[in-house]
Parts: C-alpha cells; structure tokens; sequence
C-alpha cells in the first residue's frame, strides 16, 4: 500500500483541508493585513468612516446644546452599539440557521465539474486537481461520498475517460509504494481491499467545522462582552443626573 511521507505530520491533513477548501470557497487574499499597522489602521479608519462618525456626533452637540453633553454623546453611543450588537446577533442567527450548509453537495458539485477538466478555464481548475489527488492518496479515500460519485453523476473526468478502463480515477486504487494500483482489474471492478470505498467527506468536513465552530464561539462571547459594556453604559447613562 502507497504511503505519502506528508502523512506523518498531523498539520499536513489540516493543510491538505485547507486547501480543499478552494473548492467550496473563493481564495481570499489580503496583503494589508501583514503590512504596516499604522497604514492597516489608517485604512480601516477611512473605510468605516470613523472620523465622519464622531463629526457627526459633535456636529449634532453643537447644533442641539444639550444641558449635558456628557448624557448627550451616552445617548449617541449606546444608539450606535444597539445598532451594532442587532448586527451581531443578526450574524449569528444567520450562522446558526445556516451551521448545516457544509453539505457533501456543495464540494460534490465542485469536484464534478473541475476535477481533471479537459479544457481548465484556468490554473485554478488545475489547483482543484491537484488538491484532489492529494485529498484521497494521504486519506485513502476516493470523491466526496464514494466512487459511486463517479458512476452516478455527470462530470468532467467522465466525458474524457470512458466507464469501463476509469470507473473512478487511479487515486482511488490501493497503491503500492511506486504509486501503481497493486492490482489495476480488481480496483476497476470494485473488488474489496484493492480500491478505496470511502468517500472524503468526513476529512474534509470535520476539521473546518472545528474551526467554523471556534470561530462561532469567539464571536458569541464578542456579543456577549457587547451585551455587558452596553447595560454598564445605559446603567452609567441612567445615573447622570439633569
């Protein structure tokens, strides 16, 4: 059986997920992120218009006079977090509604559509490939639900390889250590022990919702802190005497 040197470090199954998460998911890339914090905070302040927000707030103190701005700017504050934290926990009703949208279907439809495309519309169709490849040799697994995939769906890989010599690609066969299936009939015929029956749903799914959920946790206790700061700002506000 064929055995790649990346699977003796854990991080390697993280990365290989990572990586097939292209698939689902548009490459994000932000190089403002690594770069000068001074300019990344410069620029986020001129992207949520930050000094506009507080112009606004002292234009409306010198147009109203209020008796106490102290009460006054309070007041807007605790306007502009409700207004955030009703943001926040529409994010997170969203995010709870949605927790079952990492269905096999949406990397299914991926891998069928792009996986060893005849024409790639471009190098990323490749990426998807390659990805692939690496996902079900390290895994030992083959598709997202099985090889089934293969036979019952219409795909790229099927309109360039005919049934009987591909049934399912060759990354599906149990390899030996020169990366050739040990038996090439018996993995095309679907006979136990010389190809890979399982599919690669459950590695790829399993480490992003680890991170989905601890990601979800951190933001729950961000609404939560947002919830303490503004009733110990209405308490405060509330105390201020006319």
């Amino acid at each position: 059986m064929y055995t790649s040197e990346s699977t003796q470090d854990g991080s390697n199954t993280i990365e290989t997920v990572l990586s097939a998460a292209e698939i689902t998911f548009e490459s994000l890339e932000n190089p403002e992120a690594f770069g000068d914090p001074y300019q990344v905070a410069m620029n986020y302040v001129e992207e949520h218009k930050i000094l506009q927000i507080f112009q606004d707030i002292t234009e409306k103190l010198l147009v109203q006079k209020p008796d106490d701005p102290l009460q006054f700017i309070l007041q807007e504050y605790i306007i502009l977090m409700l207004i955030t934290f009703a943001f926040e926990m529409a994010s997170c009703i969203t995010a709870a509604t949605h927790q079952d949208s990492l269905t096999p279907g949406l990397f299914l439809k991926q891998m069928l559509e792009r996986y060893q495309k005849s024409e790639p519309a471009n190098n990323s169709d490749n990426v998807v490939t390659k990805t692939w490849d690496e996902l079900m040799l390290q895994n030992h697994c083959c598709g997202v639900l099985g090889p089934s995939d293969w036979q019952e769906y219409t795909s790229a890989f099927r309109s360039t390889h005919s049934d009987a010599d591909y049934p399912w690609p060759r990354m599906c066969c149990v390899l030996d250590a020169k990366g050739l299936p040990i038996n090439l009939d018996g993995c095309k015929l679907g006979v136990s022990g010389y190809y890979n029956s399982n599919g690669c749903y459950d590695t790829i799914s399993g480490p992003v919702n680890t991170h989905a959920w601890g990601v979800a946790w951190f933001g729950f206790a961000i609404l939560c802190w947002t919830f303490c700061v503004l009733l110990g700002t209405m308490f405060y506000w509330s105390r201020i005497e006319y």
